[in-house]
């Protein structure tokens, strides 16, 4: 998505802990533009949060990208296939000896008063008519994978070593595919989880992606502003790269404050 020059606060990786957002929209109000970077989902109230984000975007003109959790909740309502539902439902409610679920979504369930034991096809039946209801489904659905301004550019992971228009066009494509009939979830985009990498055998996420002067097209002194990669850092060590690069997702599940950025001062604040 892209969107004109405005005074914009962007707030990291929510995961259901709604008293940060509110914190957040008490210090700010609605003279702001709030952009949020993806992974408002999976923590221990995601209904109340989405109540909150829902307003954010309807009536305020806030964006809510996809972060990777989105993605996968998204897959696991809407893919086209029983194949590509049942794997995301693995990822999303992953199971323990007990039977209970101790997945991805940790709290999706309970904030919607599904109970942990229902059997995963049937608990994503009532998860999904209940967004539907409460008006999340679609919030879900409709969420870009970017936020390019003339100050910044915003996506969940970060980019990769790759010309940006070449990147814009891929995620573009995606945000469009995803809105079809038969959305397609396979394709994981690294700007969203991060890259795969191999080293002596053994196979992970590198969550560090590319800083904004490393992306092959030449950007201007854009910000690039993400989350999902989880810091206890102080504020100052959050922006590098002569403040082209900023790191905002903060380990919220260990009370640990959160950090925004103010795109008017490119100053990362905490709140």
């Amino acid at each position: 998505m892209r969107v004109p020059e405005a005074d914009s606060v962007i707030i990291p990786d929510i995961h259901g802990h709604t008293n940060h957002l509110e914190d957040v929209y008490e210090k700010y109000g609605e003279s702001v533009r709030y952009i949020f970077l993806g992974d408002i989902v999976d923590g221990p109230d995601v209904k109340h949060t989405l109540d909150i984000v829902n307003f954010m975007v309807t009536e305020l003109g806030a964006v809510a990208i996809k972060g990777n959790h989105e993605w996968v909740l998204d897959a696991t309502l809407n893919a086209s296939d029983d194949e590509e539902r049942h794997k995301f439902r693995h990822v999303l409610w992953r199971r323990q000896s007990q039977g209970s679920f101790k997945g991805y979504e940790r709290g999706m369930l309970a904030s919607y008063d599904i109970d942990e034991h229902t059997p995963t096809n049937k608990a994503a039946a009532i998860l999904r008519n209940r967004m539907q209801t409460a008006g999340h489904l679609a919030l879900l659905r409709e969420m870009p994978l970017f936020v390019e301004a003339p100050d910044f550019i915003a996506v969940h992971a970060g980019l990769v070593t790759k010309p940006w228009l070449d990147q814009r066009d891929y995620l573009e494509a995606e945000e469009k595919q995803l809105l079809t009939d038969e959305p397609k979830f396979s394709e994981e985009p690294d700007q969203l989880f991060g890259l795969w990498v191999h080293d002596n055998g053994r196979t992970s996420r590198d969550h560090t992606l590319a800083r904004s002067s490393e992306v092959k097209t030449e950007i201007g002194d854009r910000a690039l502003v993400t989350g999902h990669a989880h810091m206890t850092l102080s504020a100052d060590k959050r922006i590098t790269d002569g403040g082209q690069r900023v790191r905002l997702a903060s380990r919220l599940e260990k009370d640990q404050p959160m950090f925004v950025y103010q795109t008017w001062d490119r100053q990362v604040v905490e709140v």
